[in-house]
């Protein structure tokens, strides 16, 4: 008897990523000649669904024999919506919970890359994201799905209110979680023990702690720093990813340490999708039943290509690429 397919579940943004490449940034008033202009599918959400499909096949004409991707979400009565949802089919990923919104538009990011060190600066208009409230997730959600998900993958662009109703409807129905704050908005502490993994920056740890982000220069702020996530209830692993030093990690059975990523800072050349292709990453390898340090550094691997590329969902690995 064949296995039961697992399922990747992402509730998340859809957005329009608007990029524009420059060699350095305006002043106030000015206006200066940028390298490059694009636009492209983008949201967190829809990037960790990419990221989770194409790392959970070898190529883009290989089967989904055991792990499906669903993505749920909202666009609106737009041009773009229509645009994000084809874009998401074309990676094989199932788009029926992603609702149009009607008279709301679509998310847009606007992107400034600084071509000289390859980091991103992203301005944000939710639209339609804004537009995904509790109301859309009743409390027998997840009892329709057969079989259930394995994993549910969520992020903050769209309400607080609708992660933490998800957080709470999936721990009822013993879902694992994966939880990737950001942009990074104030948690109730009551719901991290709702959480089973938490993957989170620099920026993200240092605003939910609220200590400044030099603190975690050294291993003891780091260490210090995930221990007070776990104190808050994380229930079995907290990842914080730190750009070129790789990640730090603490699981509950008390495993920690560094992992460090295989790219050189001259070959970077996009950061702008590295934490999603990381978190689709861990979410497939998770899903697969491997263990924290196997997921760590296959999400590693894969970030590290992806940081070699071009565009955020462009840029994210095939599985044969990684391993």
């Amino acid at each position: 008897m064949a296995p039961i397919p697992r399922t990747i579940l992402v509730v998340g943004s859809l957005n329009t990523d608007m990029t524009t490449r420059t060699r350095r940034l305006p002043n106030p008033g000015e206006t200066i000649t940028a390298q490059s202009f694009s636009t492209a599918p983008g949201g967190k959400g829809a990037n960790q669904a990419v990221a989770c499909c194409r790392l959970a096949r070898a190529s883009s004409d290989a089967p989904l024999d055991d792990i499906s991707v669903k993505m749920v979400g909202a666009v609106g009565d737009d041009e773009f919506g229509s645009r994000l949802k084809d874009s998401l089919g074309r990676n094989r990923i199932d788009v029926e919970g992603v609702v149009v919104k009607e008279g709301i538009s679509s998310g847009v990011a606007v992107i400034i890359v600084d071509e000289d060190t390859a980091e991103n600066r992203i301005l944000y208009t939710a639209g339609a994201n804004e537009a995904l409230t509790s109301q859309d997730f009743p409390e027998n959600f997840f009892s329709s799905f057969n079989p259930p998900p394995s994993i549910l993958v969520l992020q903050l662009e769209t309400p607080l209110q609708t992660v933490l109703h998800l957080l709470t409807l999936a721990s009822n129905a013993n879902i694992e979680t994966i939880l990737n704050p950001a942009p990074a908005r104030h948690i109730p502490l009551q719901f991290y023990s709702k959480i089973d993994h938490l993957i989170l920056n620099e920026s993200e740890a240092s605003y939910l702690t609220g200590e400044e982000v030099t603190y975690l220069d050294d291993d003891a702020g780091i260490q210090s720093t995930i221990n007070r996530f776990l104190e808050r209830g994380v229930k079995r692993s907290v990842v914080i990813t730190m750009g070129a030093r790789g990640c730090y990690f603490k699981n509950s059975d008390r495993q920690e340490g560094w992992i460090r990523p295989e790219v050189r800072a001259q070959d970077v050349v996009d950061t702008t999708g590295a934490g999603d292709t990381f978190v689709g990453a861990f979410a497939v390898a998770c899903a697969e039943g491997n263990d924290i340090g196997h997921s760590l550094n296959f999400a590693t691997r894969a970030a590290s290509i992806n940081v070699r590329r071009m565009g955020a969902q462009a840029g994210i690995p095939w599985r044969d690429e990684v391993q």
